[in-house]
């Protein structure tokens, strides 16, 4: 029984082992606040850009961004627009979640 017993604790050290080095890419991988504020800024020249993170885990966010361009689009045009700029990021997930609210 005592075998078993320290089975069982090794098994689960490994299992929390994996989960820390899962974690630790995942959060390696993580594209930051600040630089998806960056990208917006960069491709829409004028654009005021705020990110937050309302569950403050860095995977869930919300990005506010104000473009004069937006004007005589539709949301969902505006929308494709945020994406396109975060495409690569999306794909190779350094960007899990993103809401966009925009405004003119």
């Amino acid at each position: 029984q005592e075998k078993q017993r320290t089975g069982i604790i090794i098994r689960k050290e490994r299992k929390e082992a994996y989960i820390n080095v899962t974690e630790k890419k995942k959060e390696e991988k993580k594209m930051k606040a600040e630089d998806i504020k960056k990208k917006i800024e960069e491709h829409l020249n004028g654009a005021e850009v705020s990110i937050n993170d309302p569950r403050k885990d860095g995977i869930h966010l919300e990005a506010t961004i104000k473009y004069k361009g937006f004007k005589g689009k539709t949301l969902l045009e505006q929308h494709r627009m945020i994406y396109n700029i975060l495409k690569q990021e999306l794909q190779t997930e350094e960007l899990h979640a993103l809401a966009i609210k925009t405004e003119l």
